[in-house]
């Protein structure tokens, strides 16, 4: 059994009800003004109350290893599927750790995921990068649309579906009904970007 002092444990002011801090901060002496232990020190300082705060960790990931399981059983791999979102595309950053194929959670610098609940598609792209110039941008959009080009071409996909510009909104973006409106807002996107920028 695990051994505790109370002179471990931060003990908190009855009277100032401040349930987010370990000490009184109105300095509270007055008579009969009672006082109980912080509730992040005591569930580690003593053993009844460790063991129950364990019991109810393992109860909470149990119940999440059961929902990830039935997630597993009813779309197979989860990391590609859930309620909402699919999965379809994307290629993985560099800077993803995580040692798994390109998925719902990885860090992708290109994805494609599909909204069940609004039928459309998203499009994703990682832009949390220092880049020493436009012409580094312009590069790295241009890397993304090549990807975005290949995986046109290997599932035979329209790479020439029209912008429909009559009474439509004139700014591109990221969210479409299909694949093929997506890749040719992206298109005019990279290469609009690249016609203004490469070069400065």
């Amino acid at each position: 059994m695990d051994n505790y002092n109370l002179s471990d444990i931060s003990w908190k002011c009855a009277k100032c009800k401040n349930k987010y801090s370990d000490y009184c901060y109105n300095n509270c002496m007055t008579i009969h003004n009672k006082l109980f232990p912080s509730w992040n020190n005591i569930k580690y300082c003593m053993p009844i109350v460790k063991h129950i705060v364990n019991l109810f960790d393992s109860i909470e990931i149990a119940k999440e290893e059961k929902d990830q399981k039935k997630a597993d059983k009813k779309y197979g791999d989860c990391t590609l599927e859930d309620d909402d979102l699919k999965f379809i595309w994307g290629i993985k950053s560099a800077d993803d750790f995580t040692g798994h194929d390109c998925n719902l959670y990885t860090m992708n610098d290109i994805d494609i995921t599909y909204d069940k609940k609004n039928k459309v598609y998203y499009l994703g792209i990682e832009t949390a990068y220092v880049f020493k110039d436009h012409q580094a941008e312009c590069d790295y959009l241009k890397d993304l649309l090549k990807f975005f080009t290949t995986y046109m071409d290997e599932n035979k996909l329209n790479k020439n579906e029209e912008f429909m510009l009559f009474m439509e909104n004139p700014c591109i973006n990221n969210t479409a009904d299909s694949i093929e409106k997506l890749y040719t807002h992206f298109r005019i996107f990279v290469e609009g970007y690249c016609k203004v920028y490469e070069g400065k």
